[in-house]
């Protein structure tokens, strides 16, 4: 069904990420060949080559000679042999996100924009159209719990996509639907450290949108609120707030599941149960609801898809028990890596275990995140009952002096938290764990970097 991409043999730098893996198979899927690159083999890369596309565990000029388009991800530099040889032989090269971009032109595209809440309401979507059997195709930047790829490649003319502001190629997206789930300081170095030029974007990515589609936005968002006069096409507003168009009302988390009410001035009320933790889901949720109502889908497919959804991989999943002396804990991770998803996921998480003490143990996420949200890292991480703390995971940085776990570490400290510990070196985090946990506590793995990586070790 890709109308608009002309390759024959698409050759992926950096195939392993999310993103770009999850393009990948549904290149291949569409019968073009494929190939790639990545240095990190991971359970992606594995699952292409299950697939029998070749990927390569290092970059050379010589793996893309048979290519006619390259792609690569943002990660990538302007000095790695495949780009340099792509540009030396003349062959086309573009991003992942421009690749995205083509691809979503042969369909009717659902794009999801917004700093935090992005993949998971991506996933609500494609899993609220897939329950009313609208086989849709659905690239998101993360992986639903009962699947192994980040993509689904559909019959129908539905394509739900999460976008990326990081590298501000959401930009290159021109959709039917758009969704702005907030607007946060984040990716700062990407806008010249400017909100301004944050804000602008977000607000042409809503104006890229096609006439004759619509903008889901969250009014909540104040950012997003002074925005809504400036997009063009039609806008329909959702959140807490009584002006919003679609209303999230009487919220209630009972353990890892909540309920809400949807209400709006033009049909009737709507109880919907939801399988996921956390007012921030139920307002991911609020945007699925309303897409889905925009194209008819039935009030009862609704429900019962986000009554059975299976929440998505890294985001506040439980992993079971650990052992500890005496007892055992339980054992959660989430990717969030902002101090507002940190905040939502401890909240998720008191609500669902309210007699339970919350540990915390938190990986930051680039040297640059770290510096210039400190004031905010600190506020939000006082609530956790216990914090450890690790080294920044520098995802390539260099080292930022005073922007460093250590750093956090004395800033939390001093911020008046008794109850901060921070281990230098991952490898030992299980041995120092056993120092600070109790039986029935409930131990969160925190961060973007590979902190993953504790959950085997400490899982049973």
């Amino acid at each position: 069904m890709l109308k608009n991409l002309s390759a024959s043999k698409v050759f992926c730098i950096g195939i392993g990420g999310i993103g770009l893996s999850g393009l990948a198979e549904l290149l291949h899927k569409n019968g073009i060949i494929v190939a790639g690159s990545d240095p990190s083999q991971n359970a992606q890369t594995k699952r292409l080559q299950s697939l029998g596309i070749t990927v390569f565990d290092h970059h050379e000029a010589k793996n893309i000679e048979s290519a006619d388009l390259v792609v690569y991800s943002s990660a990538v530099k302007a000095d790695n042999p495949e780009r340099c040889a792509a540009v030396a032989n003349n062959i086309r090269l573009i991003t992942r996100g421009q690749l995205l971009a083509e691809v979503m032109q042969s369909y009717c595209g659902i794009a999801v924009a917004g700093t935090h809440g992005k993949t998971t309401t991506s996933g609500l979507i494609a899993w609220v159209f897939e329950y009313a059997k609208k086989d849709p195709t659905f690239m998101i930047g993360g992986v639903l719990r009962d699947r192994q790829s980040p993509m689904q490649l559909g019959q129908s003319s539905f394509f739900i996509a999460e976008s990326d502001e990081s590298d501000a190629t959401f930009l290159l997206l021109s959709s039917t639907v758009g969704v702005i789930t907030n607007i946060d300081v984040d990716h700062m170095e990407t806008y010249d450290h400017d909100f301004e030029n944050l804000k602008k974007s977000f607000l042409q990515f809503a104006n890229n949108i096609h006439d004759d589609g619509f903008a889901v936005v969250c009014i909540d968002d104040p950012v997003i609120r002074a925005l809504i006069s400036k997009i063009k096409c039609r806008v329909i507003t959702y959140g807490e707030s009584d002006d919003a168009a679609y209303q999230l009302k009487n919220f209630s988390q009972h353990g890892l599941r909540s309920e809400f009410t949807v209400i709006t001035s033009k049909q009737e009320s709507l109880k919907i149960p939801l399988n996921l933790a956390g007012k921030h889901n139920a307002l991911n949720a609020l945007a699925a609801i309303i897409i889905a109502r925009e194209y008819h889908l039935p009030d009862v497919d609704i429900q019962n898809a986000l009554n059975t959804f299976p929440g998505m991989k890294r985001r506040f999943q439980s992993h079971g028990e650990m052992n500890v002396v005496g007892g055992r804990a339980l054992l959660f991770d989430d990717y969030g890596h902002h101090p507002a998803e940190l905040k939502a996921t401890l909240q998720a998480a008191k609500s669902a275990f309210p007699d339970r003490r919350i540990v915390l143990v938190f990986q930051p996420h680039r040297y640059t995140r770290t510096r210039d949200l400190m004031t905010d890292f600190v506020d939000v991480l006082k609530y956790a009952d216990q914090l450890v703390l690790t080294e920044v995971y520098a995802a390539s940085e260099q080292k930022i002096e005073g922007a460093d776990g250590q750093a956090l570490f004395h800033a939390v400290k001093k911020a008046g938290m008794q109850h901060v510990h921070f281990v230098p070196e991952l490898s030992d985090l299980p041995s120092e764990l056993q120092k600070v946990l109790k039986p029935n506590d409930v131990v969160i793995l925190q961060g973007a970097g590979n902190i993953v990586t504790m959950v085997d070790m400490l899982k049973l």
